[in-house]
């Protein structure tokens, strides 16, 4: 598994974080806080995921709840991870995402994972 070259951008100001994500480099792999200065983002995540479907978007919580997951892959994203894991779990989680962006690059998986 090789991971793509990877561009960082950080957006602390929630009401840029569509635009953020929107311009983001193809395919990339996006971790994003579930709250941005108390405010949900998930609330963005469907709209992004609708305009930018090739992007892997990874939800991270300081705490999660099993319906706050599922809220998050039901919008769209791939996963969402509680923080801060050990890390084997970061590891297992990012060989999960992109293995799974390689299977779709490859046709072997046209479906989003969720």
């Amino acid at each position: 598994l090789v991971a793509p070259d990877a561009p960082t951008e950080t957006c602390t100001d929630v009401s840029r974080l569509p635009d953020v994500l929107i311009e983001a480099a193809p395919g990339a792999l996006v971790f994003m806080d579930r709250m941005l200065r108390g405010v949900d983002s998930l609330r963005y995540l469907e709209a992004v995921c609708a305009a930018r479907p090739d992007l892997h978007i990874v939800v991270l919580s300081a705490a999660l709840s099993c319906e706050d997951r599922q809220r998050a892959c039901d919008a769209g994203a791939v996963d969402a991870f509680e923080k801060p894991g050990s890390l084997v779990e970061w590891r297992a989680l990012l060989s999960q995402v992109l293995g799974d962006a390689d299977r779709r690059a490859d046709g072997r998986d046209s479906a989003r994972t969720g």
